[in-house]
């Protein structure tokens, strides 16, 4: 079988994924979540539903061309024995020919419909069917409800902010943002509107003109200054009158306020905590109950 416009004579091959060369390059990408969804749902097939298409180097190994993401999860679910379907040539071809291969696989697509999705979609009746097929009502719905395309990262315009700062004013940034990540889940994703992005400006040029000041990395630092000196602030978060308004953990840098201990203070901290610990007092991965058995202790008292 051949293509006409580029003469490329192609023929399937039983072949061994793990024989297959990936593309260096390769304009496509797949976000993890997607990427692993397509690993379950190969392991599920036992077997690649796509064909990819390789090519034949000088030494004989296939260069993967398109369906690199689905030969690393083939890999992944099957392992790198397991032989399947691989849409191959042996015809030589231009770097040029190889590259617009590769970019007519990636950009040539249609478009779905959504209406006939979600028909399609709501014929599933099975959940594991529904979890294979990648989608969900939540993106449907998103998607019938607005003609505007789906905001990812993907198509997000970015524009890169640096901001350099002196060596004993990186450890001070450095301390403010860990101190605010702890609020954060340990996986978090941000995305802020250009709203939010001129409020961080306004704050900054505030700082810059309140202290006289024309360097945009030391106007930041004057915004996490006050960050910092107000961070007790963030007790409305959780504080109620007589409970907690919530069950989540908080930072003890927002209950106690942000600070250092004197060197001495610290190790009799610490071996304090370290007999209750040694007594059976508190459990070694939960220290904190240390201030909670001393807070409730002294206010017994």
């Amino acid at each position: 079988m051949a293509n006409s416009e580029l003469g490329v004579s192609v023929r399937m091959e039983r072949m061994r994924l793990g024989d297959l060369r990936l593309a260096e390059v390769n304009a496509r990408f797949m976000r993890h979540e997607t990427f692993q969804a397509l690993v379950a749902n190969i392991a599920r097939d036992g077997c690649l539903t796509q064909a990819p298409f390789a090519i034949r180097e000088a030494d004989g190994v296939y260069l993967v061309l398109s369906g690199n993401h689905r030969v690393q999860a083939g890999i992944e679910a099957l392992g790198p024995d397991h032989v399947d379907n691989i849409m191959v040539t042996d015809d030589e071809l231009s770097p040029e020919q190889r590259v617009a291969i590769q970019l007519s696989h990636n950009a040539i697509v249609g478009e779905d419909d959504p209406t006939t999705l979600k028909q399609l979609y709501e014929q599933l009746g099975d959940i594991e069917l529904k979890d294979y097929s990648g989608l969900d009502d939540k993106a449907l719905d998103l998607l019938l409800s607005s003609d505007t395309p789906p905001l990812s990262e993907a198509n997000l315009e970015f524009q890169p902010i640096t901001l350099m700062f002196l060596p004993d004013e990186v450890e001070r940034v450095q301390a403010a943002f860990e101190s605010a990540m702890t609020l954060l889940p340990k996986q978090a994703t941000w995305l802020a509107r250009m709203s939010e992005y001129d409020r961080t400006l306004d704050a900054m040029d505030a700082a810059a003109t309140a202290y006289d000041v024309r360097n945009v990395a030391t106007s930041l630092l004057l915004v996490l200054d006050v960050f910092e000196a107000h961070i007790g602030d963030l007790r409305d978060g959780y504080e109620g009158e007589d409970a907690p308004k919530h069950r989540g953990w908080v930072p003890v840098s927002v209950a106690l306020g942000s600070f250092t201990l004197p060197p001495d203070v610290a190790m009799l901290v610490g071996r304090a905590v370290s007999r209750m610990v040694d007594a059976g007092e508190v459990p070694d991965k939960a220290r904190w109950k240390a201030l909670e058995y001393w807070a409730a202790d002294y206010l017994a008292s």
